[in-house]
């Protein structure tokens, strides 16, 4: 009987275990596939570029990004085959554009800034 409960005990810390883990791996990928959008620029962002080996795409980014807002945007699971550096640039509300700007998207944390 003794030996029953401690197979109960042992299966249910491998659980625990395990369940941490895979929660922890998830958080880890959610972070490593996502980057930050910080609009300093004095005018709203529309359209957001990334671009590589020339092809462009556009970032699904709403409305826009308001001056002064931060955004978060999480990377489609297609574009895990790119190179960590990719040129990005914007269009903005007022038809203007910034320059093309080249950022490594590998970087942990990473907030790309328009000003």
């Amino acid at each position: 009987m003794k030996l029953k409960s401690y197979l109960k005990m042992f299966y249910s810390v491998i659980f625990v275990f395990l369940f941490m883990c895979f929660i922890n791996m998830n958080y880890a990928q959610a972070d490593a596939d996502s980057f930050k959008v910080k609009n300093n620029s004095g005018k709203k962002i529309s359209k957001l570029y990334i671009s590589h080996d020339d092809k462009t795409w556009t970032f699904d980014i709403g409305d826009g990004i308001d001056n002064g807002e931060t955004i978060t945007l999480q990377w489609a699971e297609w574009t895990d085959e790119l190179p960590c550096k990719l040129e990005i640039m914007c269009d903005f509300a007022d038809e203007s554009e910034s320059d093309e700007v080249e950022f490594d998207f590998c970087e942990k944390g990473l907030t790309l800034i328009f000003e």
